[in-house]
């Protein structure tokens, strides 16, 4: 009579799966124009690939893409916060400020030296900065 052969369970675990870096955040757009202008022409960011509904650009090791949404779909500003590092956080809400970009959250201390604010694009996404004084 055969014997019934066991199979070894894999040992894999998410860990061993899921790449251990961010590489690129997508941000749905139902006004793929405005949204470029705002990043291009208002943050400065130099685009490194734009396509008719799809621009990328790279921020520091992450890069952060545009995606137009089919027929002007309306988009609802996405539940995340991205942060980033600045070299000085009050010129940086300064300088946001004399662009006329919305701003989230005056800059405010959370923890010894490390200081935080926050704006929002056209769309209502917030993005954080944090830094020294």
């Amino acid at each position: 009579m055969p014997t019934a052969t066991k199979t070894a369970t894999p040992r894999y675990t998410t860990k061993d799966l899921l790449p251990k870096t961010f590489g690129l955040y997508i941000l749905y757009v139902n006004d793929w124009d405005k949204a470029v202008s705002f990043y291009q022409d208002t943050l400065g960011w130099e685009p490194t690939c734009k396509e008719e509904g799809w621009a990328e650009f790279k921020t520091g090791g992450v890069r952060f893409a545009l995606h137009a949404t089919s027929n002007g779909k309306a988009v609802k500003p996405v539940d995340t916060h991205l942060d980033f590092f600045v070299q000085n956080v009050d010129k940086t809400m300064a300088a946001l400020k004399a662009k006329g970009v919305k701003v989230a959250a005056e800059a405010h201390n959370v923890c010894g030296d490390v200081w935080v604010g926050s704006f929002q694009d056209p769309f209502g996404n917030t993005f954080g900065f944090c830094g020294v004084r």
